[in-house]
C-alpha cells in the first residue's frame, strides 16, 4: 500500500482513503472472480454430461454389435478424450471400465 516514490502518508484522512479505495478494488476483483467460477463451474458440468452422455451410447454399440476385441477399448478411450477434457491419466481406471477385476 505504500508507494516507494512518494514519502509514506501518515495523516489519518489519506490512510483511510486509500483503505477505502483498496477494499473496494478487493471487492470488484472478488465479484468478477466469483462470475468467472460460476461461469466455470457451468462448463465443467456441461462437459461431463457431453462426456457421460457419450460414454452411455458407446456402451450401448459395444453392447449391439459383435466387436472384436480391442475396438471396444479404441472406442471407450475416443470417448474419454474428448475436445476441451484431459485425458485420463490413470490407466488402471480406464482397464476396470472395459474389464471386471479378477477373482
Amino acid at each position: 500500500m505504500v508507494d516507494p516514490s512518494n514519502e509514506p502518508k501518515t495523516d489519518k484522512l489519506s490512510i483511510l482513503g486509500e483503505a477505502i479505495r483498496f477494499v473496494q478494488q478487493t471487492q470488484v476483483e472478488n465479484s468478477q472472480l466469483r462470475q468467472l467460477n460460476k461461469f466455470l463451474e457451468e462448463k465443467v458440468g456441461q462437459l461431463e454430461k457431453e462426456r457421460a452422455q457419450m460414454l452411455y451410447q458407446m456402451y450401448q454399440f459395444s453392447g449391439s454389435q459383435m466387436m472384436q476385441p480391442g475396438a471396444a477399448a479404441g472406442m471407450m478411450q475416443q470417448a474419454l478424450m474428448m475436445p476441451g477434457m484431459a485425458p485420463m491419466q490413470q490407466p488402471a481406471m480406464q482397464d476396470s471400465l472395459l474389464r471386471p477385476p479378477a477373482a
